[in-house]
């Protein structure tokens, strides 16, 4: 079954999505199978007015350092008119708590001024497991 996505992407602009089954959109949430490390559901209220601030210096800033230490954004979202939904999947060798503080803990994170958080009003985790829905 098609099924049409519509995404907003970190500039602003609106697009439609054609996914042929809602589970190729995220692979790694297919199955429970072979899947060790949780993935990290993150939902950011962002202060008013700053929503276009936060995208291009999240887009610039945390989403590469994320990726070169080995984490995947596995989708990010923005609702009207302040939230800020993503994904993030990690699949290395330490525990999702060892490396999300190698993350901050790192010379290129802390470096960041100023820092990409402070558009952040409140902020919630959920770590997720995936289960067997076939």
């Amino acid at each position: 079954m098609s099924q049409c996505w519509l995404d907003q992407t970190r500039f602003g602009q609106r697009r439609q999505l054609h996914q042929p089954d809602a589970f190729d959109a995220y692979p790694k949430l297919r199955t429970a199978e072979g899947l060790d490390m949780p993935d990290q559901l993150r939902m950011y209220t962002i202060r008013p007015g700053e929503m276009a601030t936060w995208l291009e210096e999240w887009g610039r800033q945390i989403v590469p350092l994320r990726r070169r230490l080995g984490f995947e954004i596995l989708g990010a979202w923005t609702t009207e008119p302040d939230q800020f939904v993503w994904i993030l999947g990690y699949a290395g060798p330490k525990t999702w708590e060892e490396a999300d503080a190698a993350y901050y803990a790192s010379p290129e994170r802390t470096a960041m001024q100023p820092d990409p958080a402070r558009h952040i009003a409140k902020s919630e985790q959920w770590l997720l497991s995936a289960l067997d829905v076939r």
